[in-house]
């Protein structure tokens, strides 16, 4: 709220206005019907600016003394006050103790002899009872060696039982269930004396032995106590645990003398495979020629001689298995597959001996195929590197990648700005971690630069005559509304890199160790994480080689080869689904449906 001070010359004539206008109607309700009643001469003392009133008659003469002053001398009462306080009372009596919340009852104390407790099995009397003196021993009997007719053990039977008067500690003994005697406990004493019992020698002399025998309750053996209990424990560890030691012992010395067996054993040489040149007959252009030296080989001109295959592009074993060609046929047999059937989007099971497509879901839609377009860049890059000596090439990573990697937070191996690396672990590098950063540094160093690259890709991809549907803008499998195909044309792709020995190898790989690093003294380990989990589930046979892919655009996606268990070649893409297991178990699930 504004003070007077802080308002504006407006604004503060205003409240002066409304103020002044107040005290005018105060004036006009409050003090106006006051002075009505007043009538008064105007003195010359007055203002002549006051109007002097009009006359009303002869005024009257008021006493403007002193009043009377009277006094009431009436005692004034006291004020009585808001309340009646009621008068105070004392009791005189004396209080009574408070009385407690219990009776506590009188204490009376009972000076009679407690009697023993007698145990709830009847026992002799005589059980507990004590000699006077502790280490009192009665004198031992006297055997009888007259008398032939009462057996020895019989003997020594009537002598315990006629009378057992050795010392026991009450002190020691302790009570436990016996499930083998009639009445609920037994005793147990501990034996700290050893008891003897002298027997007669074949030569007629005595001796003592150790009797280990328990005596019961009535005197008779009760049978015999070996061993302590703990004792016997002790003894039977040290038994288990020196067979354990023997046994692990025996496993060591079998294992090592295994290793000096392999160790001593001579490796085996390696089997050189030497060029076997076709018959001179059935070269080009022998029907014509005649050498000098007798027709040798060495006299063939240099071009005249069969071309060797390149090492990095040679076929592998599916080359001759699958069927010829990139083209499939769907037909009256083939599975619609739904929702139901397979969680993705998009799907496809290809036979890979017949072309056939056996199971498809949106087989024809276009998607992003992510980082399966990786299975492209490993294609190509394998196609033009050239001879087998090309994979110990090296390369260094460069800081326009990391910067790319880093920006665009793609999947990389964790290479470091500066490290060399051969062009083999690029090549498992863009596979196995799907790393970005190998695939982009693979491809420079192929074609010189990414976008040189790009368009041997869409070579090869016009060349397997998927041009129609597939266009491919980079390596890696960025997303870009012109890097598309569909999941037949990621299958064929597929298809063509199988069939090359080294694309075959890389993309089967499980695990794989890089070179040495900067930041990495022992190499960067990296899995194929799709193969290493989808190995222990159950689809009918084995998943061979795989490549997985996301965007947000295209979800999880993977492409697949599998060898089934009656050996058929299937091959299954899948896109557009929420997880990279359920990428797996869609895989799964199709296998072990159809193959």
């Amino acid at each position: 709220m504004k003070g007077f001070r802080d308002l504006d010359p407006g604004e503060a004539e205003q409240v002066v206005t409304s103020r002044r206008r107040k005290i005018e109607h105060i004036e006009e309700e409050l003090y106006a019907p006051l002075m009505d009643g007043y009538d008064a001469a105007p003195s010359e003392a007055a203002p002549k600016s006051r109007r002097p009133r009009e006359a009303a008659g002869p005024r009257e003469e008021k006493n403007y003394g002193a009043p009377e002053v009277t006094y009431d001398t009436t005692p004034k009462q006291p004020r009585r006050p808001r309340y009646e306080e009621p008068e105070a009372t004392y009791d005189t009596t004396p209080k009574q103790p408070k009385k407690p919340r219990y009776e506590e009852p009188e204490v009376t104390y009972d000076n009679t002899p407690k009697q023993p407790k007698r145990p709830s099995y009847e026992e002799p009397d005589d059980y507990y009872e004590e000699p006077e003196d502790r280490y009192y021993e009665e004198p031992r009997p006297q055997r009888d060696t007259k008398s032939a007719s009462v057996p020895r053990r019989d003997r020594q039977d009537n002598r315990f039982n006629e009378q057992d008067n050795r010392p026991r500690r009450k002190d020691s003994r302790s009570r436990r269930p016996d499930r083998r005697a009639d009445d609920r406990y037994v005793q147990e004493e501990v034996q700290e004396d050893a008891y003897y019992i002298y027997d007669e020698e074949p030569d007629g002399e005595d001796f003592f032995y150790e009797d280990l025998t328990v005596p019961g309750r009535n005197g008779r053996r009760r049978g015999a106590a070996p061993m302590r209990r703990h004792t016997a424990l002790i003894i039977r560890n040290a038994v288990l645990v020196t067979a354990l030691f023997a046994a692990a012992i025996t496993c060591i010395v079998m294992v090592s003398g295994q290793i000096k067996k392999r160790k001593a054993a001579p490796e085996p040489e390696p089997v050189k495979q030497e060029a076997s040149l076709p018959p001179l007959d059935e070269l080009p252009g022998a029907e014509e020629w005649t050498g000098e030296n007798g027709g040798g080989a060495a006299d063939l001109e240099p071009e005249e001689l069969p071309e060797e295959p390149e090492a990095l592009s040679a076929p592998s074993e599916e080359a001759g298995i699958f069927y010829s060609g990139y083209e499939i046929h769907e037909t009256g047999s083939t599975v619609e597959l739904t929702d139901e059937d397979v969680r993705s989007e998009f799907a496809v099971l290809i036979d890979m001996k017949t072309g056939e497509v056996i199971a498809g879901k949106n087989a024809d839609e276009i998607i992003a195929p992510a980082s399966m377009t990786k299975i492209l860049t490993l294609l190509v890059a394998t196609e033009h590197l050239g001879g087998q000596e090309k994979l110990d090439d090296t390369t260094i990573m460069t800081q326009e990648i990391g910067n790319l990697v880093y920006r665009k937070d793609l999947s990389a191996v964790g290479y470091k700005v500066g490290d060399v690396i051969p062009v083999k672990d690029l090549l498992y590098g863009t596979i196995l971690p799907s790393g970005a950063d190998a695939a982009m540094l693979l491809a420079e160093y192929v074609a010189g630069s990414q976008e040189a690259f790009v368009d041997l890709m869409n070579e090869k991809v016009a060349e397997l005559g998927l041009s129609e549907t597939a266009k491919f803008a980079n390596v890696v499998g960025l997303y870009d509304p012109d890097n598309h195909c569909t999941v037949k044309d990621m299958a064929m792709i597929l298809k063509a890199a199988v069939e090359n020995d080294l694309c075959r190898e890389v993309l089967s790989a499980h695990i794989y160790t890089t070179a040495p690093t900067q930041d990495h003294p022992d190499g960067i380990e990296i899995s194929n994480w799709f193969l290493r989990r989808i190995e222990d589930k159950d689809t009918h046979g084995d998943v061979i080689c795989a490549k997985t892919g996301f965007v947000d655009q295209s979800g999880c996606c993977a492409a697949s080869y599998q060898i089934s268990n009656t050996g058929g070649r299937y091959i299954c893409v899948t896109g557009n689904t929420w997880s990279s297991w359920q990428c797996i178990y869609d895989h799964v699930g199709l296998y072990s449906r159809f193959t």
